[in-house]
């Protein structure tokens, strides 16, 4: 899933489950971030010790897309983050694909289940924990079928669009940037998560076919089934969130709310991410939800974003060299809340969850 989906949708369903405006809020943004957090390491200040995070994603562009070829960095970005593995290996228990058969993500799955609940029942309760959970949960139906390591189980051939017949290539072109075309010339390398697929799983209408890697015919994916079921169970862990009980009974999410996103998705429908969150940006300031006007900007990196707030400058170079002065302010900032919370997921899912169930690294 893409910015429409971790901020827009986010933000706009936790309204909807009565979180107030600044909740929803840090929710959204956390939940974004994960796939914008691509730094970590140590930040030294002149004045305090260093602070040190993890990232949460791994760059793709021309610079450090190798990096992604590293089973050890996989397993502290995409695995906990993106694709979490499903621990099912169908078809393929028994082969010698089965660990990587249990890598792949599946919907909804236990594990997500138990993530969830991790969030839930943390006894230092934090919307930014939340936000980081949300984006995890979400992927597993967008990214169902595919897992957060290179694997043949990854490839795909034969990818065409179902309304209008042409090919992934043309579904996605012009490709958005230079990230893009190194992923295109590079999938069938590298197999990893969803790269032989491209964006295809992440845009909510789309409806696609594919050759799965056994020869299979998927038959048509409607992308707006996937992204609607897990509006449904995001609607219910919110509402189990606020009442700190993870098998609270939440009455289904109301119609209302529920047509609320299917039209929306249909409504901004575009290929280009961007340009769909900057249709949900549009309609919360025109109250098409019913919120009043809200203009919420997503500012990723640079002035006004979260780091930029937290460290106190708005360049940041990411340079061995760097140093920055300790406010009062950054030990209770967004950013480093949500970097605490970034560790405590990672820690949970690697050395808890995954081993609890059986599923080990390697």
């Amino acid at each position: 899933m893409q910015k429409d989906f971790h901020f827009d949708v986010i933000y706009v369903l936790a309204r909807y489950a009565e979180f107030s405006h600044e909740d929803a809020f840090t929710i959204a943004y956390s939940s974004q971030y994960v796939d914008d957090a691509t730094h970590g390491g140590f930040i030294y200040f002149s004045n305090a010790p260093s602070y040190y995070h993890m990232r949460s994603v791994t760059c793709t562009d021309n610079k450090e897309f190798y990096e992604n070829l590293d089973e050890a960095v996989n397993n502290h970005t995409w695995l906990p983050f993106h694709f979490v593995p499903g621990n099912n290996p169908g078809s393929f228990a028994g082969t010698e694909y089965e660990y990587r058969a249990r890598m792949i993500c599946r919907p909804n799955s236990e594990i997500a289940q138990k993530m969830v609940a991790e969030c839930i029942n943390n006894g230092n309760k934090s919307l930014h924990r939340l936000g980081i959970t949300l984006h995890s949960y979400a992927d597993t139906w967008a990214h169902q079928g595919f897992a957060g390591v290179v694997s043949p189980l990854n490839v795909l051939r034969d990818i065409f669009d179902s309304e209008s017949g042409n090919s992934f290539l043309k579904i996605v072109s012009p490709l958005d940037d230079i990230a893009d075309r190194l992923i295109s010339a590079n999938m069938n390398r590298f197999p990893l998560g969803h790269l032989t697929a491209l964006h295809c799983p992440d845009i909510p209408y789309l409806e696609w076919e594919y050759i799965d890697r056994e020869g299979n015919s998927s038959g048509r994916v409607h992308n707006i089934e996937r992204f609607m079921d897990a509006v449904s169970n995001i609607w219910i862990v919110l509402k189990r969130y606020q009442a700190s009980d993870v098998n609270g009974n939440i009455p289904v999410i109301p119609d209302y709310v529920y047509n609320a996103f299917k039209d929306s998705f249909l409504r901004f429908a575009h290929y280009n991410a961007d340009k769909r969150h900057e249709l949900w940006q549009q309609a919360l300031s025109e109250d098409w939800f019913g919120f009043g006007k809200i203009n919420i900007p997503y500012i990723s990196s640079g002035p006004g974003s979260w780091k930029s707030i937290a460290l106190g400058k708005d360049d940041i170079r990411h340079t061995p060299n760097e140093v920055f002065e300790m406010s009062n302010e950054f030990m209770k900032s967004d950013w480093k809340q949500f970097h605490d919370s970034v560790m405590a997921h990672i820690d949970f899912m690697l050395n808890v969850l995954l081993p609890e169930n059986g599923v080990t690294l390697k």
